[in-house]
């Protein structure tokens, strides 16, 4: 199975550019399609799959970590979540498009 959040270690992390009006004309979902596959993004079924990854793996701490943010009650279906970082990195909910831009994973052009 093909988890959008699971980069390998070597994988650099890119950047989605795209031009200001297709960001505003896009809808969220498509927005998100779009930036899933170029961006770490995960949704909360990731998370909880990882979170069953590291308890197996006796990654304790690690599973705890991400465990806490999904007992945070966001509201939402996906998170900013760069895996190869660990504990180093917390998901972050994405709620809007804008959400894109502030975490980094979009940059407008025009």
């Amino acid at each position: 199975m093909y988890l959008p959040f699971l980069m390998e270690r070597n994988e650099v992390r890119t950047i989605l550019e795209m031009s200001r009006k297709d960001f505003e004309e896009k809808s969220f979902k498509e927005v998100m399609e779009m930036a899933m596959d170029n961006c770490p993004i995960c949704t909360e079924d990731d998370l909880r799959l990882y979170v069953i990854e590291s308890v197996n793996d006796e990654s304790y701490y690690l599973a705890s970590h991400i465990l806490d943010v999904l007992l945070a009650g966001y509201l939402t279906e996906f998170y900013d979540y760069d895996r190869t970082m660990g504990t180093l990195d917390t998901p972050e909910p994405i709620r809007t498009k804008e959400d894109l831009i502030e975490y980094g994973d979009i940059e407008l052009i025009d």
